[in-house]
């Protein structure tokens, strides 16, 4: 079974057309860093990252991958993120891989929310996902 990727919504780099934008990301066609969001990819397997909070000690903050987020939920979710790390310091040993996917997001969430955006998996039903994402 296919795990659900949701993305900023609208995404930053063609927010007239999100569908568009996802088809046709520049950042996996150039093979470079997004130059809006300042990551290899904007989507996020929610499933995995589900998991990486759970492993790194931030379960509770797993809503944030699983429900659709508004641009007020994202800003309350890069803050709660960033104070839990902030409160947590140096990554503990076997969780270290899970801590940084978690860092990736909380950066993540942070241009997002400099865009006004906000985070959703409506568009994964009208993408052919299979490997590409």
């Amino acid at each position: 079974m296919e795990q659900p990727v949701v993305w900023p919504d609208p995404v930053p780099c063609l927010p007239e057309n999100p569908l568009q934008g996802i088809r046709r990301c520049y950042a996996r066609a150039n093979g470079c860093k997004c130059p809006w969001l300042g990551v290899d990819y904007c989507g996020i397997r929610a499933d995995d990252m589900e998991a990486a909070l759970g492993e790194a000690g931030f379960g509770g903050l797993s809503w944030i991958v699983k429900d659709d987020l508004e641009p007020d939920d994202v800003a309350e979710a890069a803050g709660e993120l960033r104070k839990a790390l902030g409160a947590r310091g140096r990554p503990r040993g076997e969780a270290e891989g899970a801590e940084a996917a978690v860092r990736w997001l909380a950066g993540l969430l942070e241009r997002v929310r400099e865009h006004g955006a906000g985070l959703s998996g409506r568009f994964a039903e009208r993408l052919d996902l299979k490997d590409r994402y």
